[in-house]
């Protein structure tokens, strides 16, 4: 069984000073349990440009999400997003 927290996300900005920009990136899940590939939160201001993400899922709890904003602003410009919850 999956021991992991599926809602840990694998690149993370977290409070208002915290500011991320993922550029050319190409992100794929396959064969892992990944519940967020790239969140930002908690007043974090982030871009995600020119960035591809596939199959992001955690099977012991839910699908997944590809790019994730709670309560912060994430622009994506130029991306791809697939496989996801």
């Amino acid at each position: 069984a999956d021991t992991a927290d599926g809602f840990t996300p694998v690149v993370l900005a977290d409070g208002p000073a915290a500011r991320l920009t993922v550029r050319d990136l190409t992100f794929d899940g396959s064969g892992f349990a990944v519940g967020v590939g790239v969140q930002v939160q908690s007043g974090a201001v982030g871009v995600a440009e020119d960035v591809t993400v596939r199959n992001v899922a955690f099977p012991a709890s839910f699908d997944g999400f590809a790019l994730a904003a709670a309560d912060a602003t994430l622009d994506v410009r130029n991306s791809t997003l697939t496989g996801y919850g």
